[in-house]
């Protein structure tokens, strides 16, 4: 039997055998290399790297003639345990590894559709449906601005849109928990909540992979901190790159929808979002009937009318505008001028149906870092996977 202090080899997805923490400079640079790659594909892959790795050895030891099941069990075990040495000795640059999926040049499906453009023949059909969603997730575009005459969101707008996305991150830890079959704690849906508020409150900027990438990393802290576990910014990196890349392929297939919808469509989409924005100013759409208001002559406006697109409970008058060529007519303008706080201009962009979908997509993803799949509890392994090196297809592995 080996002594209990030797140093041993241990599992890892990219295949080499792994040299001891304690071992020499080159080794533990290359382990240095070998557990950032990992944290990258632990971030790219939403953390399902372990699965993935586990599932093609089982594979292999079934063709060998095992149990499936018993194997795969065996392996995610060595796969976690594998973790838990990176983060025990080479914690930065799993991070470093981790967090860098969020910054990749055109986003984490832009870079795989590079990578696929160079792959061999057999890989040119996946690399053109990579490509294609690589143009979701590329770098935003410069934002649109709206009108100059838009009315601002106000103070209670803004705690409206937090609550609002405090319950989308207690929604979407639900989903991530009926995905899982499991039930998560009353502290970590505390911790989704704050998320979820971070990142509704963000994405009002315009910026919804950003937004979801706050939303992610917050959600994964405030858990560990509910939770009296010790802060982990692994784990908040594998939840900002998780939900970044959803909302990003979210918010660009929404966007896209939306810039190419109808004038019709459009104008129901702005009437929508008018309607939306009157609740949250605690307030209810009183009528949307397109009736004639009277305006009195000021300067450089003689007397007119014009036609509000709807009323509110309060009596507010509401001009709604979708697209990026809105404008106001000559009569709305004085109407903005004239009636003042009286008379609110909404102006909605493709992006901001974008963002709401980016918002929602992202959710379920904020738990990334905590998503604790079932496997084998290593303590449980036969004491000859805990204390030898056994073969596998590419690697050997460390109990």
């Amino acid at each position: 039997m080996e002594p209990q202090n030797k140093p041993r080899s241990r599992p890892s997805m990219f295949g080499a055998r792994l040299r001891p923490a304690e071992a020499g400079f080159w080794s533990r640079l290359g382990n240095q290399a070998r557990a950032a790659a990992e944290g990258a594909a632990d971030g790219l892959t939403f953390g399902l790297d372990d699965q993935a790795a586990a599932g093609i050895h089982a594979t292999a030891d079934w063709l060998r003639g095992k149990s499936f099941g018993a194997a795969y069990k065996q392996h995610i075990a060595e796969q976690h345990a594998s973790d838990a040495y990176d983060a025990a000795h080479y914690g930065w640059a799993r991070t470093a590894g981790t967090i860098g999926t969020i910054f990749i040049p055109g986003g984490e499906l832009g870079a795989l559709a590079r990578f696929a453009g160079k792959a061999p023949t057999v890989a040119r059909l996946g690399g053109r449906v990579l490509q294609t969603a690589g143009k979701w997730g590329a770098a935003e575009a410069k934002l649109v601005r709206r009108i100059p005459e838009v009315t601002r969101l106000a103070g209670r707008e803004r705690a409206a849109i937090g609550v609002a996305g405090a319950g989308g991150g207690v929604l979407g830890q639900g989903v991530s928990d009926a995905m899982q079959g499991r039930l998560s704690s009353p502290r970590d849906y505390g911790g989704a909540a704050i998320g979820g508020m971070a990142e509704a409150l963000a994405a009002t900027r315009g910026h919804p992979s950003r937004a979801a990438a706050l939303g992610g990393a917050t959600t994964s802290l405030a858990q560990d901190a509910l939770n009296g576990r010790p802060l982990s910014v692994a784990n908040a990196a594998k939840g900002a790159s998780a939900s970044s890349l959803l909302s990003s392929t979210a918010s660009r297939i929404a966007t896209r929808k939306a810039a190419q919808a109808t004038i019709k469509q459009k104008e129901k989409l702005g009437e929508t979002g008018s309607k939306i924005r009157t609740l949250l100013n605690l307030d209810w759409t009183h009528s949307t009937k397109k009736e004639r208001y009277w305006l009195n002559a000021i300067p450089g406006y003689n007397k007119g009318y014009t036609y509000p697109d709807q009323r509110t409970a309060l009596g507010k008058l509401i001009e709604s505008k979708f697209g990026e060529a809105a404008d106001l007519s000559y009569r709305q303008m004085q109407a903005y001028l004239q009636l003042g706080s009286h008379y609110r201009v909404d102006h909605f962009l493709p992006r901001d149906v974008g963002s709401l979908a980016g918002f929602l997509f992202s959710q379920p993803a904020h738990n990334a870092g905590h998503q604790g799949f079932q496997g084998l509890d290593p303590s449980r392994l036969p004491r000859q996977s805990q204390t030898q090196a056994r073969s596998g297809p590419g690697f050997s592995h460390f109990g």
